[in-house]
């Protein structure tokens, strides 16, 4: 996973952890709720990533930890209110925006990228190589 419950309550209290996943009235973080959005938004990021790195990220860059810290917020919000609260859009919508510059290259994760998919003529590395027939005519 790309975070923890842990790297979770850096950004929003345990108290809201609490209101925004139990459920059942436990008075503690339901931690499979955590889990499930915290996978919903590595595979949001993922989607976003894929194209252009190997994914799941291992290690998991900080710019990465921070868009999917707030895409699960961003869900466990979504999943309980009719009205995600304005800062908790606007930082899902630049974690968006952050994904799709680091999937169109705008932005570099400094970790290497997969080799380019080559088509189906081969990368010539000198120049080809001449035959002759007939050298009696030379």
């Amino acid at each position: 996973m790309y975070i923890t419950l842990d790297d979770l309550k850096l950004a929003i209290d345990e108290d809201r952890l609490i209101e925004l996943t139990d459920d059942d009235r436990q008075g503690a973080v339901d931690a499979s709720r955590v889990d499930d959005a915290i996978s919903a938004a590595q595979g949001e990021v993922d989607g976003y990533l894929q194209e252009r790195y190997d994914v799941p990220l291992d290690p998991v860059p900080a710019l990465v930890k921070g868009a999917c810290r707030d895409i699960t917020v961003y869900h466990l919000y979504s999943r309980k209110v009719e009205e995600v609260p304005e800062v908790r859009q606007k930082r899902y919508d630049n974690a968006i925006k952050l994904l799709t510059k680091i999937a169109g290259g705008q932005i570099s994760l400094g970790v290497a990228t997969p080799p380019e998919e080559s088509g189906s003529e081969p990368m010539r590395t000198s120049a080809p190589a001449v035959f002759f027939d007939n050298l009696d005519k030379f």
